[in-house]
């Protein structure tokens, strides 16, 4: 993530963020920092019912 961030200008970043297949909210808020970025937009999630937000 660090690289990512070292080797591209970005505006934001889409992070697979749900903690039951893929990161918790908690590690996709450290991936950003690691990338630098201050928006997120969260992806893979309520696209079945293991992974919905609102459990």
């Amino acid at each position: 993530m660090k690289l990512i961030g070292d080797s591209f200008d970005m505006d934001f970043a889409i992070l697979p963020i749900e903690d039951n297949f893929t990161i918790s909210n908690t590690d996709a808020l450290s991936a950003a920092d690691l990338v630098g970025m201050d928006e997120i937009k969260g992806m893979h999630h309520d696209t079945f019912a293991p992974i919905e937000i609102n459990k």
